[in-house]
């Protein structure tokens, strides 16, 4: 596992879902947009220990996803200073991941197609539009529907072939629920029925 990952374009997040057999994991199952990226318990690079991440784009030029289970230091108040709804949060940014750190996005949970947002799972799209979000928190969108994210993970077609072959993750079935998990901080440990002490160890 590398400590700082390439920058991946952006375009692999909007891919249209094209998936290219870059490599299987352990578990037999494909990876692709909409699937799970599951940490290993033999990575230990601090950025990605016990990571889930959701694949928003999985391409011939590689992979972007992002980090469900890591709480971000950024309140949704300064992040969105015009929007006057967003002041009243108390909730932060969740940690995307370590590329393009000024970058947002969002994932939101919606019963039809939205403009500027595409599908990642049935009733669950992303995006990094900023109107899109803006409304969002107009409309007081719960934590169960929508949340943002400050940066995101991404792999070289390379990169990422080599980690799922050395078996650094487990590729799992994504659901909103586990998206929108009310508890991330235990959702690694419950997904692998690892438990892991206070101090992050196992």
């Amino acid at each position: 596992m590398r400590t700082v990952y390439r920058s991946v374009s952006l375009s692999v997040a909007r891919a249209a879902g094209i998936v290219v057999l870059m490599g299987i994991c352990a578990s037999g199952q494909q990876p692709g947009v909409g699937k799970l990226l599951v940490a290993s318990p033999r990575v230990t690079n601090a950025q990605f220990r016990h990571a889930v991440i959701l694949l928003i784009g999985y391409d011939a030029k590689g992979a972007a996803g992002l980090v469900l289970n890591r709480a971000g230091d950024k309140p949704l108040a300064a992040l969105f200073p015009d929007v006057a709804s967003a002041q009243g949060r108390s909730d932060t940014a969740y940690w995307g991941g370590p590329v393009g750190d000024k970058l947002m996005f969002c994932l939101v949970a919606a019963s039809g197609p939205l403009r500027e947002a595409r599908q990642v799972l049935p009733g669950l799209y992303f995006s990094n539009n900023k109107n899109l979000m803006d409304l969002a928190l107009n409309a007081r969108e719960a934590g169960a529907t929508f949340r943002v994210y400050v940066g995101y993970a991404g792999w070289t077609a390379e990169q990422i072939k080599r980690e799922l072959n050395a078996g650094d993750w487990k590729v799992e079935t994504a659901t909103a629920a586990i998206v929108f998990d009310p508890a991330p901080v235990t959702l690694w440990e419950r997904l692998t029925a690892v438990r892991v002490t206070p101090d992050g160890g196992r």
